[in-house]
């Protein structure tokens, strides 16, 4: 490759590389873990949706009752909220020596937490005036505003992995929920210097209520509208403003539907997790897949 005739070399001087080489600074990190992991009673199991074992480190070998975790994008540490909701450990995902440090131990209710490839672990404490936004680096936990998400009524929110979106799913005065997009904006320290107020992406056709929402590619996710306990439609959004035409709704599922459990990742499956079953929202079959009925939380790195 040449610009203006020179060749473009990498950093030991070499000028011949694979085509492939920039994957690691895809928004969808390249070099993330493609690992599923999840809770089995309490604790931390890694594999595939058939074969989930649990894993070797604190959070695997001792029950910290954990509800719903969070891994880093290489899966060396993991981030777990506990069943109380008022608890945020962070802890080695393999090392059997290492003990979970608590990051936060007064919270009121924590929704499930996200890491970005900056190593930072984004938080979101719905309080008794509304939700707080909270990011972590190391053990120092800094708050920041993001007018439409900060004080609302947030259901369900995740953080893109190149760390430049926040999308939350917000309850509004009405019957109908809102999926909302901020960007963030971060110094070459990675410390977040401002994150833009919240842009509503909801699709016109969606009314009603939003229970969960995962990443589908870099700049779109994938939601759930329950019409009843064990009916479900499957949806998909935006977040840069582009129109997804028929792509937007992905599936009408008849299961008691949970959570999805999403990538950005390319190629990855995409699933709708039931107790007991994943249903593969990215193929054109019907594909169920059986798991343990004991299993209770299901997501990818990030």
């Amino acid at each position: 490759m040449s610009v203006d005739g020179q060749p473009v070399k990498l950093g030991d001087g070499d000028d011949d590389f694979e085509v492939s080489y920039g994957s690691s600074f895809a928004p969808y990190v390249g070099d993330a873990s493609p690992v599923l992991y999840g809770l089995r009673e309490g604790r931390l199991v890694a594999g595939s949706p058939r074969s989930l074992d649990e894993v070797g480190g604190p959070f695997g070998q001792a029950d910290y009752q954990l509800r719903s975790v969070a891994l880093d994008m290489r899966a060396d540490q993991a981030a777990g909220v506990t069943a109380s909701g008022s608890e945020l450990l962070v802890g080695s995902v393999d090392d059997p020596d290492g003990t979970p440090a608590p990051i936060l131990t007064a919270a009121s209710d924590l929704l499930t937490p996200a890491y970005d490839v900056r190593d930072r672990l984004w938080t979101v404490d719905r309080r008794k005036e509304g939700a707080v936004v909270q990011y972590v680096r190391g053990t120092t936990v800094r708050e920041v505003d993001v007018a439409g998400v900060t004080g609302q009524y947030v259901k369900d929110f995740t953080v893109s992995r190149d760390g430049s979106r926040l999308v939350a799913v917000v309850r509004g005065d009405g019957p109908d929920d809102s999926i909302v997009v901020s960007r963030i904006i971060s110094a070459g320290d990675d410390q977040v210097t401002r994150v833009d107020a919240a842009r509503d992406i909801t699709p016109p056709e969606t009314e009603g209520r939003i229970r969960s929402l995962a990443w589908r590619t870099p700049t779109s996710v994938v939601y759930s509208q329950p019409v009843s306990r064990s009916f479900v439609y499957v949806r998909s959004a935006s977040v840069d403003g582009a129109s997804l035409g028929v792509d937007g709704v992905l599936k009408s599922i008849t299961e008691a539907v949970t959570d999805l459990v999403g990538s950005p990742t390319p190629d990855q499956p995409i699933y709708a997790f039931a107790p007991g079953v994943l249903k593969d929202l990215t193929g054109d079959r019907d594909l169920r897949i059986p798991v343990d009925d004991t299993v209770t939380d299901l997501t990818y790195v990030g």
